[in-house]
């Protein structure tokens, strides 16, 4: 009885732990003030932050623009206060006064410690996020919700 104790326990050495391998991607976590600006007939989604905090880019904005797979459900437009969580393959914003909202790749874990089904889920095959030291104006968000685009000129080497 000894010996088969030995060899299990010993077998059991040489298996990768649970743990082993399997590091989940890092969440960012702010909150500020968000607009969700949906555009059904572009299949998109754009997600303005305007957070608390001023990041390393030198402001306090960030831009989402979420690709939505024809035919899936669409978001409401919204704004208001929120808490913002985001990860590779997903971004939740938790409303302080409403049902949080969760846009996600189907595939991708989510690792926040909310059970997935409080959330209002929209499935998500793309997510570009959009930065700049000067914040994007209201006129430059909507022409990237309208057309895809910022629409700001590109900073060209003068010609020689």
């Amino acid at each position: 009885m000894r010996r088969l104790f030995f060899l299990l326990f010993a077998a059991a050495a040489f298996l990768p732990l649970p743990s082993a391998g399997l590091q989940q991607p890092p969440v960012e976590g702010f909150k500020g003030r968000v607009r969700i600006l949906p555009s059904p007939q572009r299949r998109e989604t754009v997600i303005e932050v305007r957070a608390n905090i001023v990041f390393d880019h030198g402001s306090n904005q960030i831009v989402y623009l979420l690709q939505h797979h024809d035919g899936g459900p669409m978001p409401q437009a919204w704004e208001g206060e929120a808490d913002l969580r985001v990860s590779e393959g997903w971004i939740a914003v938790l409303r302080k006064d409403g049902r949080p909202i969760m846009f996600r790749f189907p595939e991708r874990e989510f690792t926040l410690h909310i059970p997935a089904d409080a959330f209002e889920q929209y499935p998500v095959f793309g997510i570009a996020k959009y930065q700049a030291r000067t914040p994007y104006t209201t006129e430059e968000i909507r022409s990237l919700a309208e057309k895809g685009v910022i629409g700001r000129p590109a900073k060209l080497p003068a010609a020689q």
